[in-house]
């Protein structure tokens, strides 16, 4: 008792760094900190609240593969000693989409690459003052931008197609979510997939045979891997477009706050993009935070780690290592959860986001900053409608369910 009441003073002990703060686990709300550039998660002390009885049906951490240069750098926060033993990435290479061109070709796809990050920076903004559903419209033209660039580097239009394919499938799978155990059996996956444009299950043959055998659950895990291969595949190696696609899992995972009857819908949504974003770019230390909190939030402590630390290794910041000292203690780890959370005093200030400074609001102020003509706020634009032939998808389907 007396460990974890110096734990719970020593949480109290850490100095406000201006970032975005998480309520309490069980209530899921969110607190804004003024001046904040940044946008990044921060857990809170979790002594009492276990992880959320629903089931995580998307799980971004068992399909994340990291690039060649990532793989094994797992590393430990602190060592026995309280040190820490993180090591800083290497200096990122040239731009490979600038690699082997032209001085008029560089020049055309620079110009076309800060159109892209123009739109990111005006969707920050747009979120900043509550309009997300405009902010999401910024988003993906921004992808698009970019899609369409690596388009114009190669012949058709694949990468247009795979983000299309990719969004298509983040909404469909809307289709499956249930309000519960006794709904989902009622749920005929290969009626629904039939209805559907994303080609994940065909109508007929083998496929269809699949789609009639898995549940709901199944369906819906299928489709946010195919939404997150697919827009990671859309957009490259482009580093711009991990921001762009970070930013759009922030409005969808503010969204959740703002409705609870689609948070679950909301959440797998923002992992599925957090899980895009740094497919593209593994370097991007706010998407593996934020993916990070989400999966503390379900009680994936593990699999919180390692992406707390993935963050870690690319930035030094005080709310990572905060967040990392709050997963330790769950892990039952309470030695390197304080050496985290001392680590945390001593880190910097988080800065922001490259191409802008913005807060993130929490739900009063976002009521706060809402326009009078916020009701007219213009929905997602509708992704380019081409029918081309989806990416290989490896399905596994489980064994049918019995009543």
């Amino acid at each position: 008792m007396t460990d974890r009441r110096a734990f719970c003073r020593l949480l109290l002990t850490i100095s406000v760094s201006g970032l975005t703060t998480l309520g309490g686990l069980a209530s899921g709300s969110a607190t804004a900190i003024a001046s904040s550039p940044s946008s990044v998660y921060r857990l809170p002390p979790v002594e009492e609240h276990p992880g959320r009885e629903e089931p995580l049906l998307f799980d971004p951490s068992s399909t994340f593969r990291p690039r060649k240069e990532t793989v094994g750098r797992k590393p430990s926060a602190v060592d026995p000693s309280g040190r820490s033993i993180l090591k800083r990435p290497p200096p990122a290479s040239a731009d490979p989409l600038l690699a082997k061109r032209t001085a008029h070709e560089r020049q055309e796809i620079s110009v076309a690459l800060r159109q892209a990050e123009q739109h990111t920076r005006i969707g920050f903004s747009l979120a900043a003052r509550g309009a997300l559903f405009s902010a999401r419209n910024e988003f993906i033209r921004a992808l698009r931008v970019v899609a369409h660039v690596l388009d114009a580097q190669s012949s058709g239009r694949p990468h247009a197609e795979a983000l299309s394919d990719g969004l298509r499938a983040l909404r469909e799978a809307k289709d499956f979510m249930t309000s519960g155990a006794e709904d989902e059996l009622d749920i005929d996956v290969a009626t629904v997939v039939s209805g559907h444009r994303t080609s994940i299950f065909a109508s007929s043959g083998e496929q269809g045979d699949i789609a009639g055998r898995v549940s709901a659950r199944v369906a819906l895990d299928h489709y946010y891997r195919h939404a997150h291969q697919q827009l990671a595949t859309a957009v490259g190696s482009v580093p711009s477009a991990s921001t762009a696609l970070f930013g759009l899992g922030k409005v969808h995972a503010s969204l959740a706050q703002l409705r609870p009857a689609d948070r679950a819908i909301q959440e797998y949504r923002a992992m599925a993009l957090y899980q895009a974003a740094l497919s593209v770019h593994p370097a991007n230390p706010r998407a593996a935070n934020e993916l990070g909190v989400l999966l503390a939030r379900y009680g994936r402590h593990e699999a919180a780690r390692q992406l707390l630390q993935q963050s870690l290794s690319h930035r030094d910041d005080r709310t990572v290592w905060h967040n990392l000292s709050v997963v330790m203690h769950n892990l039952g780890q309470r030695e390197l959860a304080r050496q985290a959370l001392a680590r945390a005093g001593q880190a910097r200030v988080a800065g922001g986001i490259p191409l802008q400074r913005v807060q993130w609001l929490d739900n009063a102020a976002f009521a706060a900053t809402r326009r009078p003509d916020a009701g007219s706020w213009p929905t997602t634009a509708s992704p380019h409608n081409g029918s081309a032939e989806p990416l290989p998808y490896p399905i596994r389907p489980q064994a049918p369910k019995t009543r």
